[in-house]
This record gives C-alpha cells, structure tokens and sequence, in this order.
C-alpha cells in the first residue's frame, strides 16, 4: 500500500503531534529524577499527611485518592476523608548542558567559550501538579456521622471495561 503526499504529511503531522502530548500517568512512589509519584507521613495513629505529584492535575488528584485508600486499607480501616486538601501547580525549566565531544574543542585543545559559560536558556518548561492532603482513618461508625467520607474500596476497585 503507497501513502500519497497528502496522506504522509498527515502522518507525520499527527505523529509530531503525539510526541508532544504529556507523558501517560504513572501511579509510583515519589521518583527523584521524573519528579512524579506519592509521599506520605504518617502524623499520628489515624491521620496522615499524603502528596502525589504528576504532570496533569486530574492525574495528580485521582492518585492521591488512591495513596490515601492503600493507607487506609493497610491500616485495618474502610473510611477515610480528608481534613485538608489542595493542588498547585509548578512550573520548571529544563536546560540541556550536556554537549558531544566533537563540539567542546574547537581546535588543538582550546576550548569554546560556550563550554565555559554554558547556554543556560530553558529548553524546556515542564508543568507539575502537586495534589496534597490530611487524611483522617475511620471506623464504619465514625464514617456514618462526617461529611465527605470516602469508601477505600471503591477507590482501590479496578474500572469497570
């Protein structure tokens, strides 16, 4: 099968086009080089102190819940809900330093004045979502009387096909 013109320049297009779209949403422990996944510190016998950061918010909110109903369960509990709770956003730059060999001498080992003083400019502006919150353990009892109780296992149940 032969592609036209006009259908490769589609193809190519839609492709660059993917290549941007943001990375798919990992749900992991906080990762020091992407920057995404969960932390969480436990502030007292039922209350605990959960962060997931992600590079969309609705990721970042729905991991989150997630973090928070894993503790939840761990801890012998069925509810929980959450005292406090926010999502900020951050932006950073990435800059690319890292050159090949062949364009850090320019000739007979005299370095280029790039190489002394690297291109600082961003290369890159990356959005990150931290969602962030207090979450309070339950008992079945102390669930029928507060607000915005959350069942952990519906939260922790795989999506229906």
């Amino acid at each position: 099968m032969s592609l036209s013109f006009f259908d490769r320049v589609i193809l190519c297009g839609a492709l660059v086009l993917t290549g941007c779209a943001a990375p798919p949403s990992v749900y992991q422990s906080f990762h020091v080089e992407s920057g995404i996944g969960y932390r969480d510190v436990r502030l007292d016998a039922g209350r605990y102190s959960v962060a997931y950061a992600d590079r969309t918010g609705g990721a970042a909110d729905s991991h989150l819940e997630m973090r928070a109903a894993e503790i939840c369960r761990d801890a012998g509990f069925a509810y929980f809900a959450f005292d406090k709770r926010g999502r900020e956003s951050f932006v950073r730059s990435e800059n690319d330093l890292v050159r090949p060999e062949s364009q850090r001498m320019r000739a007979a080992g005299i370095p280029r004045w790039e190489d002394v003083l690297p291109d600082v400019r961003p290369k890159a502006m990356i959005t990150t979502y931290l969602a962030w919150g207090e979450v309070r353990l339950l008992t079945a009892e102390q669930a029928q009387g507060a607000t915005q109780v959350l069942r952990a296992a519906d939260i922790l149940q795989p999506p229906a096909p």
